[in-house]
């Protein structure tokens, strides 16, 4: 999908892509996480939406997040709390 190629170039996108972490369906809020971790430390400003993604109830949706935040380099105990 398109959302998912989303990459690093493509900053601007970032607000929509969080904002889909909140979408009704768990495909398009595992895709919006993919496409935030793919912007690197660009989605920094977007830590506290992954962080909440870490914790959804699709297991799909918390992968894309943990992969997401640990590609921030987030801190370790809230990517582990999410685990």
């Amino acid at each position: 999908t398109l959302l998912g190629t989303i990459g690093a170039e493509e900053h601007a996108h970032l607000p929509a892509l969080a904002t889909a972490l909140g979408d009704p369906d768990p495909r398009v809020r595992a895709v919006a996480a993919r496409g935030i971790g793919r912007a690197g430390v660009a989605a920094s400003p977007h830590r506290g939406a992954l962080a909440v993604a870490a914790c959804d109830t699709s297991a799909a949706v918390r992968l894309e997040a943990v992969r997401a935040l640990a590609g921030l380099g987030a801190d370790t105990s809230v990517t582990l709390r999410a685990l």
